[in-house]
């Protein structure tokens, strides 16, 4: 998987591989906005995309609502396990830092919030200790 960076000129990908975009509304650089995309080998969780964005590009793709889901949850449980200590809003900042007011993504952060508080609860819940058994 190779990702875009900001200032990146992005290019068709590369014989037997896709460009694919996340779901933020495309912007022309990656970076921008909270817009990303990379290039990686095809997969089921990538679907055509027509949303028009560098059509000079070609096809393009982008990733499926149901693993739009499953990826947020994955990142999270990643940046909590890497953060140990951490707030859940300093989470919820390290998870949406280019999520703004002016766009309109103040729904995307909610939702990214949503989700961290619910994994954040449940990684520093505190562990009770065994239950001992009476005789």
């Amino acid at each position: 998987m190779h990702y875009y960076s900001l200032g990146d000129d992005i290019r068709p990908a590369s014989p037997g591989r896709v460009l694919v975009h996340n779901r933020v509304r495309p912007t022309q650089r990656s970076g921008t906005r909270g817009f990303r995309c990379w290039e990686d080998d095809p997969a089921p969780q990538y679907i055509v995309c027509d949303c028009g964005w560098r059509p000079e590009l070609g096809i393009h793709y982008k990733v499926s609502p149901a693993a739009n889901k499953a990826i947020l949850i994955r990142r999270i449980r990643e940046m909590i396990a890497a953060h140990p200590g951490a707030t859940m809003r300093e989470i919820i900042n390290l998870m949406t830092p280019n999520i703004a007011d002016p766009d309109g993504f103040d729904f995307a952060r909610e939702i990214v919030a949503h989700v961290v508080r619910d994994l954040w609860e449940k990684a520093n819940a505190p562990s009770k200790p065994p239950q001992r058994r009476r005789s």
